[in-house]
């Protein structure tokens, strides 16, 4: 099943067996989530394990200090520009995208390590971690209104042609026309 049709079928069972109580009595659905550990484990592809932790970096990198909302608007522009014609359909590919010099996301550009520290212990990577999983299989719904463009507030990247969509955190996001 390509991205564009969905994520695989393994990613829905191991998320419904290892949340299926909790979502229910929790109002919070980050909750829910299992740890770094077990969500890396439980994959049984390589495929799915390597875009959910691109999609994981992603949101670490770009709303690591945002609210989960944040984080996960993040992570649903991500997604929104992997379903597009426009970009790759590949969650690491639309990530790692360059045109010349620049980048899509400036994380991957910037010189430094992509290495996430102390993964185990980094409460930030595993919140993105968890996020990105929910995200990923729609559990958590996007507030962007497909957005498919951010830039943090303090930035003013003269984007007139697009529509402004949200304003969640320390970001502000767009969508075309």
């Amino acid at each position: 099943m390509s991205l564009k049709q969905g994520i695989s079928l393994t990613i829905r069972n191991v998320v419904a067996a290892l949340t299926i109580g909790v979502l229910f009595a929790s109002t919070n659905a980050l909750a829910a989530a299992p740890s770094h550990v077990n969500l890396v484990a439980n994959k049984e592809t390589h495929d799915n394990r390597r875009e959910l932790l691109c999609l994981a970096k992603n949101i670490y990198y770009e709303a690591g200090g945002e609210s989960d909302k944040g984080k996960a608007a993040v992570g649903h522009v991500t997604l929104n520009r992997a379903k597009s014609p426009r970009y790759p359909n590949d969650i690491c590919n639309v990530v790692y995208q360059r045109y010349g010099r620049s980048c899509q996301f400036s994380w991957t550009c910037d010189g430094r390590s992509d290495k996430v520290p102390n993964k185990e212990y980094n409460k930030n990577w595993q919140k993105s971690l968890k996020i990105a999983l929910l995200v990923m299989e729609n559990i958590v719904k996007d507030p962007t209104h497909g957005a498919m463009f951010f830039h943090e507030r303090s930035i003013n990247p003269g984007w007139r042609r697009l529509t402004r969509t949200a304003h969640i955190g320390n970001h502000i996001f767009y969508r075309h026309g």
